[in-house]
This record gives C-alpha cells, sequence and structure tokens, in this order.
C-alpha cells in the first residue's frame, strides 16, 4: 500500500500542508508540572546516593583521600614530635650561626675603594672600568668633541 503523502481540508476544500494542534494553557501547565516533579525525583535520589550509598574516603579536616585498614593496630605508627622550645632554640642558632657567618665574610673580604678619576664616586680597586659613568681608571682618555 502506497504512503499517503498530500492532505485536503473537506470544510476548506483545498489542499492543505497539515499543522499539529496548538497548545492549551493547560497543556502548559502539565509540562511545567511534570517536569518539575522529574526534577524533584531526580534531586531525590542524587540525595539518596550521596547520602546513603557513596562511601566517606576523605578527611573532613585537611580533605585528602584517607587509608583504610582492618584494624587500628594496623595505623602506621606516629613520628616522635620534638618539643617546641626545642624547635625554637635550634632555629635560633641557624640564624645566630648564619649571622657568623656572613660576618666572617664581610670581615674577611673587606673591599677597598678608589674615587673614579671621572666622576668622583666611589668603587671597588680592582675594578678597571667605574660602573657608574664608564671611565677607564689609570688612564687618560682624549674626549672627541
Amino acid at each position: 500500500m502506497p504512503k499517503k503523502k498530500h492532505a485536503f481540508c473537506p470544510s476548506c476544500g483545498k489542499p492543505v500542508k497539515p499543522i499539529r494542534r496548538p497548545l492549551t494553557s493547560f497543556h502548559y501547565q502539565i509540562l511545567v508540572i511534570s517536569t518539575i516533579a522529574s526534577l524533584g525525583f531526580a534531586f531525590i535520589a542524587f540525595l539518596i546516593y550521596r547520602f546513603l550509598i557513596q562511601k566517606k574516603v576523605y578527611c573532613p579536616k585537611c580533605g585528602s583521600k584517607v587509608e583504610f585498614y582492618a584494624n587500628p593496630e594496623e595505623y602506621p605508627k606516629k613520628m616522635p614530635v620534638i618539643n617546641l622550645m626545642e624547635k625554637l632554640e635550634q632555629e635560633k642558632l641557624q640564624k645566630q650561626e648564619k649571622k657568623q657567618k656572613t660576618e666572617q665574610n664581610e670581615s674577611q673580604g673587606e673591599k677597598e675603594y678608589i674615587l673614579c678619576e671621572n666622576c668622583s664616586r666611589e668603587i671597588d680597586k680592582k675594578a678597571k672600568i667605574c660602573p657608574f659613568c664608564g671611565w677607564e681608571q689609570g688612564k687618560e682618555q682624549i674626549e672627541t668633541v
């Protein structure tokens, strides 16, 4: 049997292109209610999964993943904690050692300074060229005009 493709309206008496019947406000109300209900069911299903099925595997304090053991004796042993005062004393000693080292380096490596012949600023005695003006030390330069 061949497929029927052409539509004819008996009240108009003309061939027409058919359309769907428009929705009324009642139909829209039914659609909105069913959409809200399905979202509600989905939300309830999500809550059931979240609180009853999903396992709790994260630490509440730091948020990292926790490891599970059969009994408490299997927990890793705690590391010994150094007394706070001992820690502070160690830090003070380290700071003092650093200060002493820097003072020794400064006292051993005291630099001798001379004045630049051109700009009269203090520069290192070993420097051949002034870092401020570029003047070569110990040589007279001829200025070009």
